[in-house]
């Protein structure tokens, strides 16, 4: 049941254009959390990948984030807001090109980045 799940849930990606096929050595594990959800008879997994490796030899820019008095202000006046799908939020931020064989993760049949 799980490999019938990931495997849709890789299809999903690909054919939303966020995951590809890769050659890459560097792969990372994953595995499902089952999430709680009472309105669902199914019980819905939550795929989750293990970058604590990747992590821990990745160099983060030192960015300050903006104040949050500052964001509510350039925020006055505004009448549209727009919000990314949390639940699928993660896989929807951009890995910069040279990056992605680094985040890839294997299956029974494939590897993707």
């Amino acid at each position: 049941m799980e490999q019938d799940a990931f495997e849709e849930f890789v299809k999903d990606k690909l054919r939303k254009g966020w995951i590809e096929v890769s050659n890459t050595p560097w792969v990372s594990n994953f595995f499902a959390i089952p999430k709680k959800d009472p309105r669902e008879s199914a019980i819905p997994l939550r795929w989750v990948f293990d970058y604590r490796y990747l992590n821990s030899v990745t160099v983060v820019a030192k960015i300050h984030l903006p104040l949050i008095e500052e964001f509510c202000d350039k925020m006055v006046g505004c009448v549209i807001y727009t919000l990314i799908d949390l639940t699928q939020g993660y896989h929807q931020g951009r890995v910069v090109k040279s990056s992605r064989p680094y985040t890839a993760f294997r299956t029974h049949k494939e590897t993707y980045q």
